[in-house]
């Protein structure tokens, strides 16, 4: 990345080709209005030549100034076109300045004034075009005010007064241009420092929005699992209510309890437990499809909830679940551990609470472990009991009636 010295330095090039562009379209406006001030002194053909020789140099500082401004639009060294620029100006100015010298005119003293005011004005504009670039505006103030200035030695009388106010005239456009261009070149640093400061805020704004987002992610993580938690699933339940205000579809929720989990850790120690929950937690989201969520609830209990189901549909996914973990036993450092799961389950009624239709399945859940473990349980006792009838033979789960 460029040092802050060299960004200032490229925008003053930039600017000074943008304004000596400009300048040179556009200052025909002086030096044919001075034209028209001494069309009755100077003759026709001298007139002519110096218009054409102004518009030549014109042209020839405007083709510089526009071959710099395509430097810097592809980010190269200006350097040596601010060089070129300068002298190009030079001769720009000496050619403006010696209108003084055409024959009718240098004998004039009254018109001489007019010319040397004219020339001031256009110093004048300079002080703004080219003050960033010290040499520029010299070479072009110089090149301005110098024929004014030699013209004194040719008439005697009054070299002193032609000389003096040319020189001081001179002395005045360094003056200000030097002020003008302390003001501007702060102006440019406090923009380069402005922008570079908005970038790095833009880039912390960026960094801070992704670490909150990560803290986010892991505040909703289940670190032990991978899925989410208790807090995790609460959020994605508010964002989907919001999406689902109004449909139809309903929910299901369904709360899984590792059944004697408690003699695992004691028996085989809190690793082979931690074990026995990730391999638990990845056998039940094999069985959930992609819109269906899972999140650890805390020590051995887990909660999904199943999108788009009716009663019958809520007790299979269950029943897929417990089949799946039951039927495949559990290696941990060699041991072969039979893991089974007490599962309860409820719908989501419409205007309930997320934490109302939890708590109907955390009943649920507590009676299948009451009626013997390793079961899907309900809250009506009916249902229960004619659940218990379905699955008399696990091996052939039935849904449950209704």
């Amino acid at each position: 990345m460029r040092s802050k010295a060299a960004l200032i330095e490229s925008e003053v090039a930039r600017r000074l080709a943008d304004r000596a562009l400009m300048s040179a379209m556009t200052s025909f406006v002086g030096y044919v209005f001075q034209a028209l001030l001494i069309r009755h002194y100077a003759t026709d053909e001298h007139l002519v030549r110096w218009v054409a020789a102004m518009a030549a140099c014109e042209t020839i500082s405007g083709i510089v100034a526009w071959r710099s401004l395509r430097r810097y639009s592809r980010s190269e060294d200006s350097a040596p076109h601010m060089n070129w620029q300068a002298a190009a100006l030079l001769l720009t100015g000496t050619c403006w300045g010696c209108s003084v010298f055409l024959p009718g005119v240098r004998d004039q003293s009254l018109l001489f004034v007019a010319n040397l005011c004219i020339l001031a004005v256009a110093g004048v504009f300079s002080i703004h075009n080219l003050c960033l670039h010290w040499p520029s505006l010299a070479t072009f103030t110089l090149g301005l005010l110098a024929p004014s200035a030699f013209s004194g030695l040719i008439d005697s009388q009054s070299w002193l007064l032609r000389g003096g106010a040319a020189m001081l005239t001179f002395g005045m456009l360094q003056l200000y241009g030097f002020k003008t261009r302390q003001l501007e070149r702060r102006e440019i640093g406090s923009r380069i420092a402005m922008a570079e400061m908005t970038l790095q805020l833009t880039c912390k704004n960026e960094e801070l929005a992704d670490a909150l987002e990560a803290n986010e992610r892991l505040a909703a993580q289940d670190p032990l699992t991978g899925c989410m938690n208790r807090r995790g699933l609460k959020q994605r339940y508010r964002k989907s209510a919001a999406r689902r205000k109004g449909d139809a579809e309903s929910l299901g929720i369904i709360m899984i309890d590792a059944d004697h989990f408690k003699a695992v850790n004691d028996t085989h120690g809190h690793d082979t437990g931690d074990q026995v929950l990730q391999a638990l937690a990845g056998k039940i989201k094999s069985q959930l499809r992609a819109p269906d969520s899972l999140a650890r609830w805390g020590g051995e209990e887990f909660v999904c909830v199943i999108e788009g189901v009716d009663a019958a549909g809520l007790w299979l996914a269950a029943e897929r679940i417990r089949l799946a973990v039951c039927e495949e036993p559990v290696v941990c450092k060699g041991v072969t551990l039979a893991v089974t799961v007490s599962l309860g389950v409820s719908l989501l009624g419409k205007q309930e609470a997320f934490e109302a239709a939890v708590d109907r399945a955390d009943q649920a859940l507590y009676r299948a472990k009451h009626s013997g473990r390793n079961r899907v349980g309900v809250l009506d006792a009916v249902a229960v009991q004619r659940w218990i009838d379905c699955v008399s033979d696990p091996a052939e789960p039935r849904p449950c009636p209704q």
